[in-house]
């Protein structure tokens, strides 16, 4: 039983007729589902008002239940509305706070609060969390890539994808490796390399293949040969993933990211992982350019150290970072609250999936923000929304189409020209199923000329 939630069950075993209410969002739901276990609840009501902004319709339905105690499980902004509609004031809610009130018709004032616990300290839990959420996406797509390369074993960027699928997902078993069961990382580590080791002299030919297709004048023998021996590699990588050992080793790396085992230790007390000294000294420094890779909505877990151990105030600070979906905007709003005192300036953030476009990108940011001189192009302002068109409708589902962390249905667009193409401002209606809570997404797509539509970043 939490402490925090301890007054509560006080007054259940009291006797007091109690009910849990939960937000429809999913973590609300699994939340609602361990504080019914706490208080010996059976089960809970979904009450879509908490997962709005209403305080007034969230104020009047919670009164208008005949249950004497209420339970709300819900998020920000909700849970601060509600709180400051009964008491007058808004509190620190932070994940996992609990808090009491007693609405028995009083006006909002402070004396309604009855008791109110703040949160545990989160921070190692949601390092946990990250890498491992980071993990288990990279086994999918590894798993993606796989079903793919089995379909059609014959298109070179498919085989490439599966390779940096793998090693992506290899790299990151490396990092969290400390933190791991040594064995077991080890294992999945040496499974990994066995299959970009099959699939090394398939992507050999695909390199050759590209540069024969290069030569003046054309090597059409050479080319039909590189041909016919990158057709019988594929046969051979295709009988060996078939083979009982691949087929194994595929099935063990699968279930190895989705089933992280932790050192006993990490497994109880989250992480916190060290980071080696810096070279320099920052003080010697008035703006200092901070990049990172962006799990789960954030910096990675060792720029979380980093900031939490540096004290940056009265610097100028310009954040960049690759992210999968997106992540500049929250990552900058938590580096503000890890370093308030600095001055956080605009940063510049690119999708993995878009690294061909960063050069020039960087280099338009770097002339945009006066740190490099030279032309640059201002895009305009986008323009008001507008519903989506069958044709508008048809660019959002190309651009999104294969990523799994993007299940939604467009409903508005604005667009804005661009060099050489067109960029659209997409507002989308999360489609909920296993991995989607309900909610509105922004997503910005670019078009350019002769290329098809590719989504460039995520707002949630």
């Amino acid at each position: 039983m939490p402490t925090s939630l301890q007054p509560v069950r006080d007054l259940i075993d009291a006797g007091t007729d109690a009910v849990v209410w939960a937000s429809p969002a999913l973590r609300a739901c699994q939340t609602a589902n361990i504080v019914c276990r706490a208080l010996g609840i059976e089960g809970y009501e979904k009450h879509p008002v908490l997962a709005g902004t209403d305080p007034a319709a969230m104020y009047g339905e919670v009164k208008g239940d005949p249950h004497a105690l209420v339970v709300l499980v819900g998020h920000t902004p909700s849970v601060d509305k509600i709180s400051q509609a009964a008491c007058g004031t808004r509190l620190p809610f932070k994940p996992g706070a609990v808090c009491m009130l007693d609405l028995e018709g009083r006006p909002a004032t402070p004396e309604n609060l009855r008791h109110f616990a703040q949160g545990p300290q989160v921070d190692r839990w949601e390092t946990a969390l990250a890498l491992e959420h980071a993990i288990r996406e990279a086994g999918k797509a590894t798993c993606c890539s796989y079903h793919d390369f089995v379909d059609d074993p014959s298109d070179p960027e498919i085989v490439h994808d599966l390779r940096v699928s793998i090693r992506t997902l290899r790299s990151l078993i490396v990092f969290a490796e400390p933190w791991l069961k040594e064995k077991r990382a080890k294992k999945a580590q040496d499974h990994l390399r066995e299959l970009v080791r099959l699939t090394s002299r398939l992507r050999e030919f695909d390199v050759l293949s590209d540069t024969i297709a290069g030569l003046e004048p054309a090597a059409e023998e050479l080319t039909a040969a590189c041909k016919q021996c990158r057709a019988e590699e594929a046969e051979h990588v295709l009988d060996g993933l078939a083979s009982r050992r691949s087929q194994k080793t595929i099935g063990d790396a699968q279930k190895y990211t989705q089933h992280i085992v932790w050192r006993d230790s990490y497994g109880e007390q989250g992480i916190d992982p060290e980071i080696a000294p810096l070279s320099v000294n920052v003080a010697d420094y008035d703006v200092i350019f901070i990049g990172y890779p962006v799990w789960f909505g954030t910096f990675a877990p060792p720029m979380a150290t980093f900031l939490k151990q540096t004290d940056l105030s009265g610097k100028k600070i310009v954040p960049f970072c690759t992210f999968g979906s997106g992540g500049l905007e929250t990552s900058t709003k938590d580096l503000a609250e890890l370093q308030p005192n600095a001055e956080i300036l605009a940063g510049y953030g690119v999708r993995a999936a878009r690294m061909e476009a960063m050069p020039e990108e960087v280099d338009q940011f770097l002339k945009a923000s006066g740190f490099v001189d030279g032309e640059f192009f201002t895009p305009e302002d986008f323009p008001k929304q507008h519903a989506v068109s069958e044709e508008e409708a048809a660019i959002f589902d190309a651009a999104v189409d294969g990523y799994p962390m993007i299940h939604a249905k467009s409903n508005t667009v604005a667009s804005r020209a661009l060099p050489n193409g067109t960029e659209y401002l997409f507002t989308a209606a999360n489609i909920p199923d296993e991995r989607t809570q309900e909610g509105e997404i922004k997503v910005y797509v670019s078009v350019f000329e002769g290329k098809a539509p590719v989504f460039t970043k995520v707002i949630r």
